[in-house]
């Protein structure tokens, strides 16, 4: 019955485009793709933000395996997930604002890839302290960097890569940053079941 109304009543496309990246067409995608990467400082931007989404990642994925391997019960494991995530709902919120009051989305790639860059390796000495609390608090602080790079990053890509079209410095960013954590998901994983 639902695939009848669908197939019957459910338009192509809608009658008015539903973004001002839908009203115009891409000129040609490839060429769209080449001018973006001839864009150093979106490079650059890309590089980093691949990085962070990439370690966010592997972050989520292993984060059950690494603690059942030190010995953290599932109560201890859903904690840490749960502030990384809190801490990455606030750090969004605090770099987003900061960014559409200051306009300065250089300083705040910079902080995030400077947090982004400390707070892992806390968060592995962390977690062999044993500590809940300890390993919440840096658990926290990486969620507070490293998910605040996905609105800033994107936001900061659409700006460098103007008038490219959304979607394109979007796509690749994400790609970036989905390439590098299934490399560290794999190469995490890989670790720990040596080690364990």
């Amino acid at each position: 019955m639902i695939f009848l109304l669908v197939l019957i009543f459910m338009r192509e496309k809608p009658p008015t485009a539903p973004s001002s990246t839908q009203s115009s067409q891409f000129s040609d995608l490839k060429s769209e793709i080449k001018a973006v990467f001839k864009n150093k400082n979106f490079i650059i931007l890309m590089f980093s933000f691949g990085i962070i989404l990439g370690m966010m990642n592997a972050y989520g994925s292993i984060i059950g395996i690494l603690t059942y391997a030190l010995s953290y019960g599932p109560e201890a494991t859903s904690l840490f997930g749960a502030v990384f995530i809190i801490g990455g709902i606030i750090g969004s919120a605090v770099f987003g604002i900061l960014v559409e009051i200051k306009k300065n989305y250089r300083a705040a790639t910079i902080t995030i890839c400077g947090i982004s860059s400390i707070m892992p390796l806390a968060l592995m000495f962390s977690f062999l302290t044993m500590n809940d609390t300890l390993v919440s608090v840096c658990c926290f602080l990486t969620g507070f960097a490293m998910i605040a790079i996905l609105p800033v990053g994107i936001d900061f890509g659409v700006e460098l890569t103007h008038p490219t079209p959304e979607p394109v410095s979007t796509g690749l960013l994400v790609s970036s940053g989905a390439v590098v954590g299934i490399v560290m998901t794999m190469t995490a994983t890989e670790s720990i079941d040596r080690k364990s």
